[in-house]
């Protein structure tokens, strides 16, 4: 066994958040911890990276047990983590990233950057992988930051590498990349922990899993001796039943949204669509292909060079969000951490902000109005909470867009852009938010899907716009309609 964590227990004050879970990683494996958010998997982690310590238990490394109070005592034990939100300073150099606070000196202090180098080049080398040392890193791309991440881990010659939803902005080329990349570091005698929501990554990459569900271990299994559907009822605990609950038959009512031949010279080009009540449209595209773009220049984020945005029968010039907000357009967008929460405030505090306007009255907060709007908001979305006053980033990935979504939903949208809605959260919580959108559908408002998961789209839209490159490639009725016809004019066919 390169890991063996035993009867961890850990409580924040009196509440318990993990009770006497067992979580074994053989050496030279891919193991994949699941578990819907909330269900452990981070606060399991910060154990064995040292950012908590745990109430009891105990820890094994390579069969010897061993303490973590810090980060460095896990950086002792060869243990490395790669978090979906990427570690990296874009203004360095690949070479300057990779060495930060493990830099190479000469007896004089002076960086030896030919060692530096040289190990870098082995590194690189063994991953298969090629980079510019002298590149800054904000000019990579998202995989290749990814890469250097890895490579980061591997300058302390880690031997467990926690890959915490490594592929969540990641094209299908990258995570075919990084893939490789994986099956490398596990030729080469490391141990990964790969923690994901999707699980047709989990069949392909993964040796064996592990369940986690309300704190507790549920099961661990080889991966090949396991079914998708026996993962999910030991994710959530009962029958999930199909993914996608039945679309209402919704009458499109009138026009709310009419967009024609918006442009944004370098980002997209004579884009064209429009909105009804009741209607749910879904934008697809391949990352990079102008999607965020549009939808960041109809809530005023971006500029428009030209093209004109009729909005209930008005033509409006959307200069800034402030102003889409009083015209009743909502905006999940799709980074809820850095755009959409202030994650050290409150829950009642997210809603509350974005909501003044309604919550007070000659510049006097009606806390009690906001208070009862909070709660009202969290018991439509089935918000999993201790109490409205708890910090937003002690929320799972799936809650925090819950709350994002309550902020909305309080100011009463008629339009609703979700970019990426699901990205990074369970399936329990996945289906939670599909049919929330369905209820917005029902009582008429126009919802805008962004979203890289084409079953996604194909289960919850009536209509599919697909932007290649900036340019509208395709308008597509989802009557019968298959991912691969999507997908063919995504890569511009």
């Amino acid at each position: 066994m390169r890991l063996e964590m035993k009867n961890i227990n850990k409580l924040f004050g009196p509440v318990q958040v993990l009770y006497d879970v067992n979580f074994e990683v053989d050496a030279n494996s891919i193991h994949a911890l699941v578990g819907e958010n909330g269900a452990g998997k981070s606060t399991l982690v910060k154990i064995l990276t040292g950012i908590y310590t745990m109430n009891s238990g105990e820890i094994r490394i390579n069969g010897e047990p061993v303490k973590i109070h810090s980060i460095i005592d896990s950086e002792h034990h060869k243990i490395a983590i790669v978090n979906q939100e990427l570690a990296v300073f874009g203004e360095m150099t690949v070479l300057e990233n990779l060495f930060i606070g493990k830099e190479k000196t000469l007896a004089a202090g002076i960086i030896n950057s030919k060692e530096q180098k040289e190990i870098a080049t082995e590194i690189f080398t063994r991953l298969g992988i090629n980079l510019d040392f002298n590149m800054r890193v904000k000019e990579l791309s998202v995989g290749m930051q990814q890469m250097l991440e890895i490579g980061k881990s591997l300058v302390n010659d880690a031997e467990l590498i926690i890959m915490d939803e490594p592929t969540s902005a990641l094209t299908d080329r990258e995570i075919d990349m990084l893939f490789k990349v994986i099956r490398k570091l596990k030729e080469n005698g490391k141990s990964v922990i790969y923690i994901s929501h999707r699980m047709k990554e989990i069949f392909e990459i993964c040796d064996a899993i592990t369940v986690l569900r309300d704190g507790k271990f549920v099961k661990r299994s080889n991966t090949k001796d396991i079914t998708f559907e026996e993962i999910i009822r030991s994710m959530v605990g009962y029958e999930l039943g199909n993914l996608f609950p039945d679309k209402p038959q919704v009458a499109v009512g009138k026009k709310l949204l009419e967009v024609k031949n918006l442009s944004h010279h370098g980002k997209f080009n004579n884009i064209s669509f429009e909105l009804s009540e009741g209607e749910i449209i879904g934008f697809a595209g391949l990352m990079g292909s102008g999607r965020t773009e549009i939808m960041n220049a109809l809530f005023g984020i971006d500029k428009v060079d030209s093209g004109d945005v009729i909005l209930f029968g008005n033509k409006e010039h959307i200069k800034q969000p402030l102003q889409a907000k009083r015209m009743k357009i909502g905006y999940v967008t799709e980074n809820r951490k850095e755009e959409g929460l202030f994650l050290d405030f409150s829950i009642n505090e997210n809603v509350m902000l974005n909501n003044l306007e309604q919550l007070s009255k000659n510049f006097v907060i009606n806390f009690k109005k906001s208070k009862n709007t909070t709660l009202d908001y969290a018991e439509k979305v089935r918000l999993r909470y201790q109490s409205i006053d708890q910090t937003a980033s002690e929320l799972s990935g799936g809650n925090q867009q819950k709350v994002v979504l309550s902020k909305w939903l309080a100011n009463d949208p008629r339009i609703l852009i979700l970019d990426e809605p699901t990205r990074g959260i369970d399936v329990n919580a996945k289906k939670q938010i599909y049919e929330m959108i369905f209820e917005l559908k029902k009582i008429g408002i126009g919802i805008i899907v962004v979203s890289s998961e084409l079953v996604e789209l194909l289960g919850i839209v009536d209509r599919i716009y697909v932007i290649h490159e900036g340019e509208m490639a395709a308008e597509l009725v989802n009557d019968n309609l298959t991912d691969e016809v999507v997908m063919k004019h995504m890569m511009g066919g």
